[in-house]
Formats: structure tokens, sequence, C-alpha cells
């Protein structure tokens, strides 16, 4: 079975499409039915980012929550151990987006989940497909390199991730966009 057909929502990129996503805060989690994906941010205890080194550049694990996956937290587990072969510690959530890609209409919207987590454990690196191989490296490197997306987006996302994982409030004001 193919990899998205695995997938509970598949969202797939409209060349054109407008989509607007607005920040909310972490504890606005939405019902697991309205996530899409989950990514997580994964640090070192000394505060370096672990990136995926994927055909699109290095990039933080995350993907589609698949069909049976029961928690948000179970999805970014299993995208860190396929993109990046790392354990993680506790799993806090950094930020919830929201998405207007299907529609804006309340019962169209759908969300994006990041975590973030302490690393416990690097495995064996085994490329295949999707997945060349991990770098640790400050995040400054992270994201002078990162081509995958928007880089400023990019930033926000771990701006909150190290805000949560050093308990700091916030500083992007709650339901705003980018």
């Amino acid at each position: 079975m193919a990899e998205q057909d695995n997938d509970r929502r598949r969202t797939q990129d409209i060349k054109g499409k407008q989509v607007n996503f607005i920040f909310l805060p972490p504890d606005t989690l939405p019902p697991i039915e309205k996530v899409t994906s989950v990514a997580v941010v994964p640090f070192t205890g000394n505060g370096e980012i672990v990136a995926a080194l994927l055909h699109r550049g290095p990039d933080i694990p995350g993907g589609h929550m698949h069909k049976g996956e029961t928690s948000f937290e179970e999805t970014a587990r299993r995208e860190a151990m396929e993109e990046a072969f790392i354990t993680l510690g506790p799993l806090k959530t950094a930020l919830v987006i929201q998405s207007d890609f299907y529609g804006s209409a309340p019962e169209e919207l759908t969300y994006m989940l990041v975590m973030t987590g302490i690393v416990t454990e690097f495995h064996d690196v085994i490329p295949d497909g999707e997945t060349l191989g991990r770098k640790v490296m400050p995040v400054s490197d992270f994201l002078a390199a990162y081509t995958a997306g928007d880089p400023h987006f990019m930033a926000e996302i771990i701006e909150a991730a190290r805000d949560v994982q050093s308990a700091k409030p916030p500083r992007r004001k709650p339901g705003s966009s980018l």
C-alpha cells in the first residue's frame, strides 16, 4: 500500500491556490479529525535542532496523520523516527496552525499541529526514498539552509517550539496570521 493511502486526509499542492494560515496558541487543541498533519521540532539537550535531510532539503520531521493513529503524539513520534531516526522524550504542543485549504467556513477549516521534544536516542540512519539522513545543527544554520518552504514561517514555528521548551510565554500574538 502506498504511504499516502494511509493518510487520513491528504492535502495536495494546487499551483496558485491561496491558502491562509493562522497561528493559534498551543492550548487550542482542535478535534483530532480536523488535524491533517503533525510536525515536530526536535532539539538536543543543548538547544541544537535535529533536521531530517530530505530530497527537498533539511526540514523538521512531520507529515500527515495516518488512518488508525489515535493521538498527535503518535504521529509526531512516527515521523521523528521515519525521517530523522530519533526517539524523543516527553512531547509538548508548540503551535496549532489553522488552514483554510478546504474553505473558510468553520466546518471546512483544518489544522496542523507542531510539537516539540528533546532527543533521547539517535538510531542508525537508513536512507530511503524520502529521507537521506539527519543533521544536528544550530537553529541559525538550519534556517539558513532551509529551502523546503517559507523560511519566515519556519522561523516562527521554531521560535514557538523554543518558547514552549523554555516555558516562556508566546512571542506571537495568538490568532495572528502569516
